[in-house]
């Protein structure tokens, strides 16, 4: 029966094969650290305070560039001069002095820089931003002090403007009224009279592309009897914007482009090779497709949609759903990997035996699967919503994480575990390999060595994966840190590493477990999972040793002498064809003869 590529392979010819696989993945890290700039890029903005002289006047949009813009007011160091320049102002309009409902904090990006505009560019894919209260606290002041409990109430307004439009016209986005809780620390002055309160920044809002030349942001602060009360002395509101670099883009997107079709190549040439066996899909067969169709939905380079003709709020979310269905494929797939190789004697190649472990994979892949659509999902029309402004909500989706968690602790276990009984049980292999016949044990020795090797190679990958998975979760959720030390630092070369660290890991496993061509006599091979465990557990029959003798023998007798091999061959093969006895006596003949041919 023919055994799988992974054990069938020459040692020349897979050792040129693992220098390949070496060879792109460190051409992977180096693409990242050498040729793409950093993933994502920010800019740090003070709003400029403008006054709706016109009360409330909800459809029109104050900038302070361009035609037709707002003039400021001051800033003062404290909150008596911005009180004092806001009355000075209003002196020199002509208007009453307005109250805090009419104070309008702006932010139109992107900034300028050398006196020179620029254009946000559909490259930058998304755009995230968080905001930052800065609220000052005076003794003197009732009600200028920031409770535990507080909440801010923004009404927020998003606008845009592209290249075609003329100067100063801006068009509506969405507007929305969001709560953010405070979460504030005072460092109070040495008389104990002022202070200043350093708050939490919180998130904004989320757009899924970046399909626009400029933005304007305008948000006020309303003061009234059910809303924004203890919220200190508000003095100024800023906002970082974060998107991703339009080179990291262009850098990541040539991967996908790249990669996708070789990988939808090699699936076909997989599928051709088991076909062709004339039987059953093993579970591993079935699991390996499984996890390259997940990978090629990943690698489908999609995005080049949203350059062009569709530069719509979703992509996202279908970025997000396209990671899920990835991670739960390769999760999915190291449970069955590993299971098919514990050689416990046990059953095999069955579904429902894992189905106890799955299950932890299909619950984590639920509650993310629901807390990314709970948000994600309402961001699509609502960029500003999140599911952390409420405390109900922030309950649901707090707890929705700590399932997913706990689920993927389990999971990490579990893994560990498997690998190492898997381990445990080749490795306990090697103590019968002195027993066997020269030709079986030098076979099967090295056979031992190759699963070893590759397991340990997804032990690897599963450990690089589980600290990108948390590297990313940290990333985007660093508006939630208190303290700018504790900001997460990565570079380009880390994912595009990893990302073609899962392409090389998946085409390696394409490959070296498609079945192979070379038959082993009489054997099957470790890579089979329907027969590996008996076979393993057994050390095979006396008969089969034989037989493999015989076909290492055969391949010997090639090498040392070509003209006669044909036709050892052919005899042998007619004999093991008639009986097992025919077998034995051709494979003894052969032995003999190559002996004779190395004392010639």
């Amino acid at each position: 029966m023919a055994g799988v590529v992974l054990e069938t392979l020459s040692t020349r010819k897979l050792v040129c094969f693992g220098i390949i696989l070496l060879l792109l993945q460190v051409g992977c890290f180096l693409l990242g650290g050498l040729i793409a700039p950093k993933p994502y890029a920010h800019e740090d903005m003070l709003g400029n305070k403008c006054v709706d002289w016109d009360a409330n006047d909800t459809d029109k949009w104050f900038f302070t560039r361009g035609p037709g813009h707002c003039k400021p007011v001051a800033d003062g160091s404290n909150h008596f001069e911005f009180i004092k320049n806001l009355h000075q102002l209003a002196k020199d309009e002509g208007k009453r002095v307005p109250n805090a409902s009419q104070i309008v904090f702006n932010f139109q990006f992107p900034l300028p820089r050398d006196n020179m505009e620029f254009s946000m560019s559909a490259l930058f894919q998304e755009m995230v931003a968080v905001v930052r209260i800065e609220s000052q606290y005076m003794k003197s002041l009732p009600g200028s002090e920031i409770k535990p409990d507080s909440q801010i109430e923004l009404h927020a307004r998003l606008g845009y403007r592209d290249d075609s439009d003329p100067p100063g016209v801006w068009h509506e986005m969405v507007q929305s009224r969001e709560t953010r809780s405070l979460r504030c620390q005072l460092e109070q002055s040495a008389d104990g009279d002022t202070g200043e309160y350093e708050c939490e920044p919180q998130p904004l809002f989320s757009l899924g592309s970046v399909a626009h030349a400029q933005y304007l942001l305008n948000i006020r602060v309303p003061v009234t009897d059910y809303s924004n009360k203890n919220i200190g002395l508000l003095r100024d509101i800023s906002v970082v914007e974060f998107h991703q670099n339009g080179g990291f883009t262009l850098v990541w997107l040539g991967m996908k482009t790249a990669l996708f079709p070789v990988l939808c190549g090699l699936l076909i040439w997989f599928c051709w090779r088991v076909r062709a066996q004339a039987r059953p899909w093993t579970l591993l067969e079935r699991s390996a497709l499984g996890l390259g169709i997940a990978l090629s939905c990943l690698n489908c380079p999609v995005e080049w949609l949203s350059l062009t003709v569709l530069r719509a709020p979703v992509w996202l979310l279908v970025s997000d759903l396209r990671h899920g269905m990835f991670y739960s494929g390769l999760l999915a797939f190291w449970i069955v990997f590993t299971g098919e190789h514990t050689m416990d004697g046990g059953p095999k190649n069955r579904f429902m035996l894992y189905w106890k472990q799955l299950l932890g994979v299909a619950v984590a892949g639920a509650c993310l699967l629901i807390f990314d659509l709970s948000e994600r999902g309402v961001q699509i029309y609502n960029p500003f919503y999140t599911v952390w402004s409420t405390p109900d909500a922030s309950r649901f989706a707090l707890a929705s994480m700590i399932i997913a968690g706990i689920s993927m602790a389990a999971y990490a276990l579990l893994l560990l575990v498997l690998i190492v009984r898997a381990l445990r049980g080749i490795l306990e292999k090697r103590r019968h390999l002195p027993s066997l016949p020269q030709a079986r044990r030098l076979f099967y020795s090295g056979a031992i060595v190759r699963f070893c090797v590759f397991l340990g190679y997804t032990a690897l990958c599963a450990a690089l994966t589980v600290a990108f998975y948390i590297v990313m979760e940290l990333d985007e959720s660093h508006w939630k840190w208190s303290e700018e030390g504790h900001s997460l630092e990565y570079s380009s070369a880390f994912v595009t590493g990893v990302y073609g660290m899962w392409n090389v890991y998946v085409c390696a496993i394409i490959i070296l477990y498609a079945p192979s061509t070379k038959r082993i006599a009489g054997a099957s091979g470790i890579g089979d999972a329907a027969a590996v465990p008996t076979e393993a557990a057994n050390l095979f029959t006396t008969e089969s040793d034989q037989q493999v003798a015989y076909s290492c023998a055969s391949e010997r007798v090639r090498v040392l002498n070509p003209g006669s091999a044909a036709a050892a061959g052919s005899a042998a093969a007619d004999s093991a064809g008639a009986s097992a006895s025919s077998a034995v006596g051709a494979a003894s003949e052969t032995l003999a003869f190559v002996q004779k041919a190395a004392q010639d």
